[in-house]
């Protein structure tokens, strides 16, 4: 699949979304984002849509948030090409793994600050 064909299919694409289905500004937006994002690396894949997804990634301008989000946006249109026979075979995109944030609390540092102060300790 060139890339050319791909936007126009893109295009296309949001078109439905817009009139069909009644997706918000917004959505369309970060869809067109997000396939801003992508469309240089699908042409350096060959529209192999996992590898282009790996390949941004790898550039490490994007943390694993940022390419979970592309990967939200650019589920329904690949599924959307699968639907419509643009696509042999249906394309699976996976969430990258993101690290989990292990946030302080505020008990120990109650106790530094005011000795005083009782914490009841959980059992």
């Amino acid at each position: 699949m060139a890339t050319v064909q791909v936007a126009d299919l893109f295009a296309e694409y949001l078109r439905e979304c817009r009139y069909a289905k009644n997706l918000s500004p917004r959505t369309i937006e970060c869809y067109e984002g997000c396939f801003r994002a992508v469309r240089p690396f699908l042409a350096e894949s060959d529209g192999d849509w996992p590898k282009a997804i790996m390949a941004l990634a790898a550039t490490g301008r994007r943390n694993p948030g940022g390419i979970n989000i592309i990967i939200r946006a650019m589920r329904p249109f690949v599924r959307w090409l699968h639907a419509n026979a643009l696509l042999s075979r249906p394309v699976k995109l996976t969430k990258q793994r993101e690290p989990r944030l292990i946030i302080e609390t505020l008990d120990e540092g109650i106790r530094v600050t005011n000795p005083s102060c009782s914490v009841p300790q959980l059992p």
